[in-house]
């Protein structure tokens, strides 16, 4: 199971969404964590394949920060930080809202 760290002003911009949008964002989180979890099984050889509809991929000008798309205008940055555990990943959530936390991840 990855671990994870939460940045402080990501859970006050997940305090100011909508429940609908907070909804949104638990479902697509389960599908990238599921997605991590395959990844550790096989090794966590190459990069791990998230489902296209969550829109995982480098930020452009910031590539060890990678961007979630959890909703049409629903984003969330997140990296990848050092391993807690030998074998699993860790993941470091930044921001989320709409697409104006990209001004400044």
């Amino acid at each position: 199971m990855p671990t994870f760290e939460v940045q402080d002003r990501f859970w006050r911009e997940h305090d100011r969404l909508s429940l609908e949008q907070q909804r949104l964002f638990r479902a697509a989180r389960r599908e990238f964590i599921a997605a991590l979890k395959a990844w550790e099984a096989e090794g966590c050889r190459g990069l791990p394949r998230f489902a296209k509809s969550l829109g995982v991929k480098p930020m452009v000008n910031r590539r060890n920060i990678l961007e979630l798309a959890w909703a049409p205008d629903g984003r969330c940055t997140w990296e990848f930080g050092t391993p807690q555990q030998p074998g699993l990943c860790h993941v470091i959530w930044r921001r989320i809202g709409t697409h104006a936390i990209y001004d400044d991840p």
